[in-house]
This record gives C-alpha cells, structure tokens and sequence, in this order.
C-alpha cells in the first residue's frame, strides 16, 4: 500500500522545541533510531502514518494540524488571490 500524504514540514520540529525536547528523547519513546528520527523531522513526508499518529499522540497535535495544515493554507492562498482578481 502506498500512502500519499503531504505532512505540514514544520510542525514535528515546532512541537518539539516547545516541550524542551531533544531530538534523542523523541527517537527513544517511538522506539527508532535518532538518524530514523531526524529523517522524519527533516522530511515529514517520509514517515509511516503509523509514525504520525504516535508523534500527534505525544505532543497533543490534531492530525488534522500536521497533515492538512499546508494544504488548507494553500487553499486560503488561493481563494484569497482568487478574490482580487
């Protein structure tokens, strides 16, 4: 199964800084390696889905906010240039 998703690219590193968490404390409590780790948070879209629910669970992030926050901006974009044209 292929799954097709583009994770908001900034939101794993937000949520983390704001907790005063290390990238290491992180890896640990998902139970991957610190380099698995960085390649999530340096490219979301990489991760498994099953990743992304454990790290929304972990820093109380709706999926909705990591996963559709881009696209819902884009849309906003858009409907916003739409309506000065």
């Amino acid at each position: 199964m292929n799954n097709h998703y583009q994770v908001e690219k900034n939101w794993l590193l937000i949520a983390r800084c704001e907790r005063d968490m290390q990238k290491r404390q992180v890896a640990e409590m998902l139970d991957v390696s610190i380099n698995t780790y960085k390649r999530y948070e340096d490219n979301p879209d990489v991760m498994p889905v099953s990743v992304l629910i454990k790290l929304c669970n972990l820093f109380d992030v709706s999926i909705d906010k990591a996963f559709f926050n881009k696209a819902v901006e884009m849309r906003k974009n858009q409907v916003w240039q739409n309506s000065k044209a």
